[in-house]
């Protein structure tokens, strides 16, 4: 009690900077305060747990590898680290070690090494996806669609940049080969008074779409939140699928992601398709970074964040 009473206060003052570092990534800074953080608490695992995803996406997966198993000794059967063990080790090529810990983890717990398998296979599918620059065809029995446009940053001025003006372009077009389809605009990034779902929304009227075709929704600040509130708001519409309108560098990243959002919520879409403005193919899994940022947005759209300090450092 005493200890406690004594480095608790030091404690979270140090996660709460690191909590702070994350927001503004700082990533030199989230891994000293993470380090700082288990000195004060070597028995914290979900301090070790953090800083091992924190190396795996600051400085490839070796050291967060050595934590995960050091993590799987100190804590044998715990589900989530199996889980991020044979995760991650499949992602860094380590197929034997991969798999022995997804046999441990179906074992213990099956159900999550089902959801293991799953997310995997999702992104094996989207990993080597090409020819995403125009609108797929209407679906052959006749499932209904939605447009899901995902923002980008505001000018300085809270206009919208070209990059989002390009990405609107295509919705229009889009729109006009689903002429039934809902359209979801998410963003909710602030500059100058203005949110991103908002200036969508009016960029997309004042080209004719109705009012009623378009959903706002004005709280997303990344990708993965454009992911999950807008599957939020698509539930109540019972939509068969999603074409989702987004930057070829984000392209494989939102249909996994999408996709990984319908079947965790039990209700998948039957087809989930993107489109980028301009181009007929998106490169962004084929990079090292590119790959790494997929395989990190899915585990957190399926709801295993890299980061759950709680309550100093907690992302969706």
């Amino acid at each position: 009690m005493i200890r406690a009473a004594r480095y608790a206060p030091g404690l979270r003052r140090t996660l709460s900077a690191a909590g702070r570092a994350y927001r503004r990534r700082a990533d030199d800074l989230v891994r000293r305060r993470l380090e700082r953080a288990l000195e004060l608490a070597p028995q914290r695992l979900d301090i070790r747990l953090a800083l091992a995803n924190h190396h795996i996406l600051i400085g490839g997966p070796e050291r967060g590898l050595e934590m995960l198993r050091e993590l799987s000794r100190l804590a044998p059967g715990d589900a989530d680290i199996l889980f991020l063990l044979s995760y991650w080790a499949g992602f860094a090529g380590l197929a034997g070690e991969a798999k022995s810990a997804a046999e441990e983890l179906a074992g213990r717990r099956p159900e999550k090494a089902a959801d293991l398998a799953g997310i995997l296979a999702i992104l094996g599918a989207w990993e080597g996806k090409s020819g995403m620059g125009e609108a797929p065809g209407p679906s052959p029995d006749g499932v209904s669609a939605a447009l899901v446009v995902f923002g980008y940053r505001l000018e300085a001025d809270g206009s919208p940049h070209p990059r989002l003006i390009a990405r609107l372009e295509k919705t229009l077009e889009a729109a006009g080969r689903f002429p039934e389809s809902p359209i979801v605009v998410s963003g909710g990034m602030p500059r100058a008074g203005q949110v991103e779902a908002a200036v969508m929304r009016r960029w997309l009227t004042g080209r004719g779409i109705g009012e009623e075709r378009i959903l706002e929704e004005g709280y997303a600040r990344d990708l993965v939140e454009n992911i999950l509130y807008s599957r939020q708001l698509l539930a109540p519409l019972g939509v068969g699928e999603v074409i989702c309108l987004v930057s070829a560098d984000s392209a494989r990243r939102a249909g996994a992601g999408l996709e990984i959002a319908g079947w965790n919520a039990g209700t998948p879409w039957r087809r989930v398709a993107v489109m980028v403005p301009g181009e007929t193919s998106a490169g962004a899994a084929d990079s090292v970074g590119g790959r790494l940022k997929l395989f990190r947005d899915a585990l957190r759209v399926y709801g295993l964040p890299l980061m759950r300090i709680y309550p100093e450092l907690v992302e969706l």
